[in-house]
């Protein structure tokens, strides 16, 4: 089995990955608080905020079931409830995902400390999370299928070899994201993640499957940062 700390792509022609899956430590840090004691990270949930003003529905139409309100001002009253849901919904998605993105600066900023403040540790809880961790899983799982059938097509476009090495780190990639007993880095989840979303895929991009096995070594390797 090939050992992701040395594994190196088998064949001369593969390409090197150009991925910055592991960002260096050398990367200027951004500016946030350390965290003050017990103090943790209130993330905003768009769509507990959308219900919370949708909760408003039943005020208009109890008061033109009661002959209170007129029937279009009702009407008006409960567009303008759903409007304000939504409007509600769409500014707390969009700070959800400033902060996330604010946290993985951090993050990757301070890669060999714990997290900086309650912000970086809400996120670093939430990418190494049981959730995050079966869907990136899932994504391996995926990865490994097109792989197998590469391989069983002997796809002229992807080296036997690449593929071959490909598909042993990708399953051991996906046996250690699903042994949740076992913990992993915040820093190696967004190393696994900016690797499913780079378009490795050997079927769709057969062009970029050269960089798959350094690739895959590099996040096998950030998972177990601490």
């Amino acid at each position: 089995m090939v050992d992701p700390a040395v594994a190196e792509p088998p064949s001369s022609g593969t390409k090197r990955a150009r991925l910055e899956l592991v960002p260096p430590s050398t990367r200027s840090d951004p500016v946030a608080p350390a965290a003050a004691p017990g103090e943790q990270f209130k993330a905003p949930r768009p769509l507990r905020a959308a219900m919370l003003v949708l909760a408003l529905l039943p005020i208009p139409a109890a008061l033109w079931a009661a002959s209170l309100l007129p029937e279009t001002a009702a009407l008006g009253f409960g567009v303008f409830v759903v409007s304000l849901s939504l409007i509600q919904a769409g500014v707390d998605a969009l700070d959800l995902k400033r902060s996330r993105r604010l946290g993985d600066d951090l993050l990757r900023a301070h890669p060999a400390r714990p997290p900086i403040s309650a912000l970086a540790a809400w996120r670093a809880g939430e990418l190494t999370a049981a959730r995050n961790r079966r869907e990136l899983a899932r994504w391996a799982h995926r990865l490994g299928r097109q792989l197998e059938t590469c391989l069983s097509l002997r796809t002229p476009r992807v080296d036997t070899a690449v593929a071959v090495a490909s598909l042993v780190l990708v399953r051991r990639l996906e046996t250690r994201l699903e042994l949740l007993t076992e913990p992993v880095s915040p820093i190696g989840m967004l190393a696994v993640d900016a690797l499913a979303r780079a378009g490795l895929a050997p079927l769709s991009y057969p062009e970029r499957a050269g960089e798959l096995p350094t690739a895959l070594v590099q996040v096998l390797t950030a998972l177990e940062q601490r």
